[in-house]
């Protein structure tokens, strides 16, 4: 392993931990909601955690990126890519501590939950380019790296796939908790956050770099 990728470690365990452990709280804090007939303040906590896990995993993943290319404000599109979670978690945390401070929540969390589907939407692409960084001047056979391109195809696809269902429902929710809405705002953007929750824990389960190095010792 080159130095750049064992330097890349602290920040990369920070991210993914902070990551999964947002995701899990997040899906936590959506079935309990779900399973309330007012889902509305569990919402405004989950938006809160969503915004803190991508700030935190963005700034991360930065910093990882930053250290594995040597020159981050150079390399294009997928520094782009990366900048994007950065940007969307910072946001969507002060929309979710507007949101705990009650200032019309019925349409910050709806757009909290937009925010972060357009992020996914837009980051997505930039998984497998990011994985390819990762794993220069790391050694391993052929197989293993056909196996992790597939893993970050796999985790791209998801995120796609959950960044257009928040986005989806987080608009719902929107027109729900309008003045010609119908309600049921809350319970549709609780189904947003569990959406997206489990999107967190699963791409981060599949794009590890504990997976990564577990394949590249075999």
């Amino acid at each position: 392993m080159s130095y750049a990728a064992r330097a890349s470690l602290p920040a990369e365990a920070t991210g993914t931990i902070a990551e999964a452990a947002g995701g899990i709280a997040i899906i936590v804090l959506s079935i309990i909601g779900l399973a309330r007939i007012d889902a509305a303040p569990l919402n405004s906590i989950a938006v809160t955690v969503l915004g803190a896990a991508l700030l935190t995993n963005g700034g991360a993943v930065v910093t990882e990126y930053a250290q594995l290319t040597g020159d981050f404000a150079r390399s294009g599109a997928p520094a782009n890519g990366v900048m994007s979670e950065v940007v969307a978690g910072a946001a969507i945390l002060v929309l979710g501590i507007l949101c705990l401070l009650g200032v019309s929540p019925e349409v910050l969390a709806p757009i909290s939950v937009i925010a972060a589907g357009a992020m996914l939407l837009i980051s997505a692409p930039m998984t497998t380019q990011f994985a390819e960084v990762r794993w220069q001047g790391t050694e391993m056979q052929e197989s293993t790296r056909l196996l992790m391109r597939s893993a970050a195809t796999s985790s791209c696809g998801l995120q796609m796939l959950a960044g257009l269902g928040a986005v989806v429902l987080g608009i719902l929710a929107l027109v729900a908790g309008g003045p010609t809405g119908t309600g049921g705002y809350a319970q549709l953007t609780a189904v947003a956050l569990l959406v997206l929750g489990a999107a967190l824990v699963l791409s981060t389960s599949m794009m590890s770099g504990t997976m990564l190095r577990f394949f590249s010792r075999r």
